[in-house]
């Protein structure tokens, strides 16, 4: 499961929560397992109240993340769309968050207590399953896939790439898995070997250092590493044997709160169905530009 991280300073937490939390998980390290408890216990902010935000709506962002920018405009689109002020809050995170990449350094606890503390809701979660009870995911605003890339105007299909060369992947995602299973089912001897990588930074590199003979790269990165020009870089999209899966990204909030979750999936639509949002990702250098009249 790839989820949306935040988390701020450990100064801002109130010790109480710090304190609450940390006897919540010393007792639920030896009996949560056997008892089914949920990590925080779901009454423990249930109360929580963000009153007097009056028209506004609080959401957050990874302010490391590569789609930073993106997030934030949007969030502003959304509440302007629902005729509320965005307060938009760039959550600071102690672990590094990977470079090129959607996935965002937090722990559902540490989660929970974003929700608990400042946000209304929190841009960037993918929509996948195993997600806790407390916690909803809005309808996706972005959907995004994943490309085969290669450096070589020779190589018009995968077809056209010698066994001898390796492929690239990102490690630990869906369309990873994918390539692990193509290759299974190819008769050995005509096997590509598979380089796997942790972030699509160090992908995009292999690929252009001609580690890798073509690497299967989320279309966002390819974008951003190359200043919306692929082509002009040297990088050219191939038809994939197989069709990749997609990434969708929408915002996490809490279970309870249905009404934000039904008004922020209906802003949602309407920004996709008016243009707004991809014309925010050309703009912040995440896709190219649709043509014009289209």
């Amino acid at each position: 499961m790839h989820v949306a991280v935040p988390t701020t300073a450990a100064a801002w937490r109130r010790p109480a929560i710090v304190a609450m939390l940390a006897a919540f998980v010393c007792f639920a390290s030896g009996a949560a397992s056997a008892q089914g408890m949920e990590i925080p216990p779901r009454d423990t902010y249930q109360d929580r109240g963000r009153g007097g935000q009056g028209n506004k709506v609080a959401l957050c962002v990874n302010g490391a993340a590569m789609m930073a920018s993106f997030d934030a405009a949007l969030a502003r689109e959304l509440a302007a769309a629902l005729l509320l002020t965005a307060e938009v809050i760039e959550v600071k995170t102690w672990r590094p968050t990977e470079p090129l990449d959607y996935r965002l350094p937090l722990m559902l606890e540490e989660i929970y207590i974003q929700f608990a503390e400042q946000c209304d809701g929190f841009m960037g979660f993918t929509l996948a399953q195993g997600y806790p009870e407390w916690m909803t995911i809005t309808r996706p605003y972005l959907t995004t896939r994943t490309v085969l890339v290669t450096t070589s105007p020779n190589y018009r299909k995968l077809a056209d790439i010698p066994a001898t060369r390796p492929l690239g992947t990102r490690i630990l995602g869906g369309v990873d898995s994918q390539v692990a299973m193509y290759l299974q089912s190819m008769p050995e001897k005509s096997r590509w070997q598979r380089l796997a990588y942790y972030n699509n930074k160090v992908l995009i590199d292999r690929l252009l250092d001609g580690t890798v003979a073509a690497a299967f790269v989320w279309e966002p990165a390819l974008y951003r590493a190359t200043g919306g020009k692929p082509e002009a870089a040297g990088l050219h999209i191939i038809p994939s044997p197989f069709e990749p899966m997609q990434t969708e990204l929408g915002i996490g909030l809490r279970s309870h709160d249905a009404f934000l979750s039904t008004t922020l999936g209906q802003a949602i639509d309407a920004l996709r169905a008016d243009g707004t949002i991809d014309r925010l990702l050309a703009q912040h250098v995440l896709a190219a530009p649709r043509p014009p009249g289209k």
